[in-house]
């Protein structure tokens, strides 16, 4: 159950961040007020790839101490 709660995760962030990104292009069409964009390092890999997987590692590792802990 808990390996399937991690991707759960992932995704309801990634349409958080959505919904964010969408607020705000919305709010500067109807102000007419230009949304400061902040320059942002530039990486191979997005900036959320490095969390969702040491989340992932860190439940993958959890799960695998708690069956041992039950002896399943």
């Amino acid at each position: 159950m808990l390996p399937l709660i991690v991707p759960a995760v992932g995704a309801v962030l990634w349409v958080g961040a959505w919904l964010a990104d969408s607020g705000k292009s919305v709010s500067s069409n109807i102000t007419g007020v230009p949304q400061i964009v902040e320059k942002k390092p530039s990486g191979s890999l997005p900036s959320w790839v490095v969390p969702a997987v040491l989340v992932s590692v860190g439940a993958l590792l959890l799960y695998k101490t708690g069956a041992k802990a039950l002896k399943l």
